[in-house]
C-alpha cells in the first residue's frame, strides 16, 4: 500500500478495494463482515495468522478520527507482504509473529460517520435533515465524531455507561451522545459480538491525536498491562497516561470484563482530522511498536 498515492481523503471505497486487493494477492488472510453500519456499510475484520494469542487493533471509530484506517491498512499490507517474501520487517520476522499470534484488524467501525466527515451528507440521504439539525444546520463536518444517528461509539460500551451518559448531552450530538443505551448502535455492538467470540488476549484502539497511550480503567487493569505499555512507550515515543478520565469505551469495557491488557492509541498531533499527509510520519514512528505489540 502506497500512501503517497492515495489522495486527500482515504474512502469507503478506498477501503472496499484494499480489501478486495489483500484477499486477491495474499489469501492467506481471513476477511470476514462482523456487522453493518446503520446505512448498511461493512464494518471489514482481517485475520492474519494462526498463533494462539489473538491480538486486535480496531481503528476509524471516530468519524472525523479516521485516517487511523489506512494506519491500520498500511500495516496490513506491509505485514502481509513480508508474510509472503520471507523479508524482516521493522527488525521483526513477520513469520515468527505469525506463528505465536493471531492478528485481527477491524480498520474502520464507523464507516458511515467517516463518509459523512469526508464527503458530507448527499441530497437525496433520507437521514439528511436529521444529521443537519444534529449539526446546527452546519454542512462542515470536520467536528464530528459520532457515527450517522449521533452516538458516540467510543461512549457506548458497558462499563459504567450510566456514569457516561449522566455526563455527556442527553440528545444526539456530533460528539460524545452515548445513545439511548449500551450497545444501543449496530456499529458498538458488532465490535462487543466480535470481542466476545475471538476473547482476544489484548486489544488496541486506535484514535487521534495526541501521541499517548491510556493502558487503565479504574484498577482492573493486570500488571502486565503497565510493563507492556513501558515498552510499548519506549519503542513508540508516545507517552503512557494510566486514566482517561473517562467510562463506556472500548478499551474500558475490555479491561473490566476479560481483565487482560488494553489500550488505546492516539496517534498524531494536530486538530481532527487529521491530513491524510500526516500517515507515513505517524506510521514510521508506529510500526515497530504495533509489531512488537502484536508479536
Amino acid at each position: 500500500m502506497d500512501v503517497s498515492k492515495l489522495g486527500r481523503s482515504y474512502t469507503y471505497e478506498d477501503l472496499c478495494a484494499d480489501v478486495s486487493k489483500l484477499q486477491e494477492q495474499y489469501p492467506f488472510v481471513e476477511v470476514i463482515t462482523i456487522g453493518r453500519s446503520v446505512e448498511g456499510r461493512n464494518i471489514w475484520a482481517l485475520g492474519i495468522g494462526s498463533g494462539p494469542k489473538l491480538v486486535h487493533f480496531s481503528g476509524g471509530m471516530h468519524a472525523n478520527e479516521w485516517i487511523t484506517t489506512p494506519l491500520l491498512m498500511k500495516l496490513c499490507f506491509d505485514y502481509c507482504n513480508a508474510l509472503n517474501t520471507d523479508q524482516p520487517l521493522r527488525g521483526y520476522q513477520a513469520k515468527e509473529i505469525a506463528k505465536g499470534s493471531t492478528l485481527w484488524l477491524t480498520p474502520s467501525v464507523n464507516p458511515d460517520g467517516a463518509n459523512l466527515v469526508q464527503r458530507g451528507i448527499a441530497a437525496d440521504n433520507p437521514l439528511r435533515q436529521e444529521v443537519l439539525r444534529i449539526n446546527g444546520g452546519s454542512k462542515s463536518f470536520a467536528n464530528w465524531k459520532s457515527n450517522i444517528r449521533g452516538v458516540d461509539l467510543n461512549h457506548q460500551f458497558p462499563a459504567n455507561w450510566k456514569l457516561q451518559a449522566a455526563a455527556s448531552p442527553k440528545s444526539p450530538s456530533p460528539r460524545d451522545h452515548a445513545g439511548p443505551c449500551a450497545l444501543s448502535e449496530p456499529e458498538s455492538l458488532a465490535l462487543a459480538n466480535f470481542t466476545r467470540e475471538k476473547n482476544f488476549t489484548m486489544v488496541s484502539a486506535f484514535h487521534s491525536q495526541g501521541e499517548v497511550i491510556y493502558w487503565g480503567y479504574k484498577g482492573y487493569e493486570p500488571a502486565a498491562a503497565g510493563t507492556l505499555v513501558h515498552e510499548l512507550g519506549v519503542i513508540s515515543g508516545y507517552k503512557p497516561i494510566r486514566y482517561a478520565g473517562t467510562h463506556a469505551g472500548y478499551k474500558d469495557w475490555f479491561i473490566q470484563d476479560f481483565r487482560r491488557p488494553g489500550f488505546t492509541i492516539e496517534v498524531g498531533r494536530g486538530a481532527n482530522p487529521l491530513a491524510l499527509s500526516a500517515l507515513p510520519t505517524i506510521y514510521n514512528k508506529l510500526a515497530k511498536a504495533l509489531l512488537w505489540l502484536a508479536k
